[in-house]
Order: C-alpha cells, then structure tokens, then sequence
C-alpha cells in the first residue's frame, strides 16, 4: 500500500505488484468521485468528474447515500465496447442496473448502447458483488467476481465476454 501525488500534468510513478496478487488502485481529489479500479498493465486509470455524476445520479433518479457505493462497469469483446449486452449484479444493489444512452448521462434500462457501460448504486459495503453481463444473442456470459464498493464512490470494473 502507498500514495502517489499526481504531477501537474497528472503523471505518476507506482511500484510493480506483486505476481498473484490483486491490486488496486484508489483516486481521490477535489472535483472528482472517489474511485477505485484494479490495477492494470493499461496506462488509464478512470475517474469521474463529480458534475458528471451528479448529472447521472440526477438522470436516473436515484439517490446515493452513505454506507453504499457505485459500480460503473464496461463490457467489451476482443477490446471494444460490445452493445446488446444485459448485466446483474449479487447481491443487487438499491439500482440499476442502467446502461449506456445517446449521452454520458442518458441512462437507460434497455441493454448496453454503444459504449457497453453499466452503472449500479446503492451497492453494500459490507458484501463483494458479483457483476455477471450476459450477451442474449450468443448466451455467452462472463463474471466480474469481488468486486468491492467504497462509500461514496464508484468502482470500475470491466467484464470481457469470449
């Protein structure tokens, strides 16, 4: 475990994880969701701008109260984004799941669009969540297992369908 500060232009060095041992990585900041995404070879790590979420959570109709979290989660196949694509998530959250619309915060409740994300809120604290996204035109599915929720905040996971 270790903090970085990020560079003016937001660069920042982090040690190597240790081989079979799931890492992840933590954002926080002033303007941003607090997030968390497992630590990848890719050089992105997402985070989401707080008016954004707001305008998500405002589009949905949710509500985000403290002792849950949020899960932003994308669906891809070979890499790219895979539409048509349903998701649940074990034990369910208070909402969703919501997929990507025509805008980053028309959410709707038909399968993935274009972009293949899914959003769920109002996930525990206290219990991992088992995203499982099913694609109905070929019956393949695929499990995010674990994943943890922080208070707050969002998790991002990606599910990679065969």
């Amino acid at each position: 475990n270790g903090t970085a500060t990020t560079a003016d232009n937001g660069a920042f060095v982090m040690t190597t994880p240790t081989a079979g041992i799931t890492s992840t990585v933590s954002v926080t900041g002033a303007g941003i969701v607090p997030a968390t995404t497992p630590l990848t070879a890719a050089a992105t790590i997402p985070v989401l701008n707080q008016a954004l979420f707001d305008q998500m959570v405002l589009q949905t109709g949710i509500t985000t109260t403290n002792g849950s979290g949020s899960i932003l989660a994308t669906v891809t196949r070979g890499g790219k984004p895979v539409p048509g694509i349903t998701a649940v998530a074990t034990p369910a959250p208070a909402f969703g799941p919501f997929f990507d619309g025509t805008t980053p915060t028309a959410f709707t409740v038909n399968p993935t669009g274009t972009q293949g994300v899914v959003f769920f809120s109002g996930a525990a604290l206290n219990a991992p969540v088992n995203v499982t996204f099913t694609d109905p035109v070929t019956q393949t599915e695929t499990t995010v297992g674990g994943v943890q929720v922080i208070d707050g905040g969002i998790t991002f996971v990606e599910g990679n369908l065969p």
